[in-house]
Protein backbone atom coordinates (compact mmCIF):
# COMPACT_ATOMS: atom_id res chain seq x y z
CA UNK A 1 0.00 0.00 0.00
CA UNK A 2 2.44 2.31 0.68
CA UNK A 3 4.72 1.80 -2.38
CA UNK A 4 1.61 2.01 -4.58
CA UNK A 5 0.85 5.69 -2.95
CA UNK A 6 4.22 6.22 -3.26
CA UNK A 7 4.44 6.12 -6.81
CA UNK A 8 0.93 7.51 -7.42
CA UNK A 9 2.63 10.86 -5.21
CA UNK A 10 5.68 10.96 -7.38
CA UNK A 11 4.06 10.29 -10.48
CA UNK A 12 1.96 13.21 -9.87
CA UNK A 13 4.47 15.93 -8.64
CA UNK A 14 7.35 14.85 -10.62
CA UNK A 15 5.94 13.69 -14.33
CA UNK A 16 2.47 15.42 -13.86
CA UNK A 17 0.85 11.74 -14.11
CA UNK A 18 -0.57 10.28 -11.32
CA UNK A 19 -1.29 6.62 -11.10
CA UNK A 20 -4.57 5.37 -12.55
CA UNK A 21 -6.68 4.09 -9.59
CA UNK A 22 -4.67 4.48 -6.63
CA UNK A 23 -7.54 5.63 -4.60
CA UNK A 24 -10.02 3.46 -5.40
CA UNK A 25 -7.43 0.14 -4.89
CA UNK A 26 -6.37 1.64 -1.38
CA UNK A 27 -9.26 2.43 -0.70
CA UNK A 28 -11.44 -0.94 -1.57
CA UNK A 29 -8.79 -3.61 -1.25
CA UNK A 30 -6.01 -2.80 1.15
CA UNK A 31 -7.33 -0.76 3.77
CA UNK A 32 -10.25 -3.54 4.08
CA UNK A 33 -7.55 -6.10 4.54
CA UNK A 34 -5.52 -4.13 7.15
CA UNK A 35 -8.58 -3.60 8.31
CA UNK A 36 -10.15 -7.00 9.01
CA UNK A 37 -7.02 -9.62 8.42
CA UNK A 38 -5.42 -8.93 12.04
CA UNK A 39 -9.20 -9.11 13.44
CA UNK A 40 -10.47 -12.71 11.63
CA UNK A 41 -6.39 -13.79 12.54
CA UNK A 42 -6.73 -13.09 16.25
CA UNK A 43 -10.23 -14.48 15.87
CA UNK A 44 -9.27 -17.72 14.71
CA UNK A 45 -6.28 -18.34 17.52
CA UNK A 46 -9.29 -17.72 20.05
CA UNK A 47 -7.62 -14.41 20.99
CA UNK A 48 -9.83 -11.47 22.28
CA UNK A 49 -9.13 -7.39 21.16
CA UNK A 50 -8.78 -5.24 24.23
CA UNK A 51 -8.58 -1.26 24.10
CA UNK A 52 -7.51 0.66 26.45
CA UNK A 53 -7.41 4.25 25.16
CA UNK A 54 -9.36 5.62 27.96
CA UNK A 55 -8.71 3.30 31.29
CA UNK A 56 -5.03 3.76 31.18
CA UNK A 57 -5.45 7.19 31.89
CA UNK A 58 -7.90 6.63 34.82
CA UNK A 59 -7.27 7.04 38.21
CA UNK A 60 -7.75 3.69 40.52
CA UNK A 61 -11.46 3.48 41.66
CA UNK A 62 -11.61 3.81 45.56
CA UNK A 63 -12.73 0.44 47.25
CA UNK A 64 -15.38 1.49 50.05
Amino acid sequence: MMLHVTIDVAGRTIFNHPFEGTTEIVSAYYMVVAAYLPWAWVTRHNGHLNVDLFTLRMRPRAVF
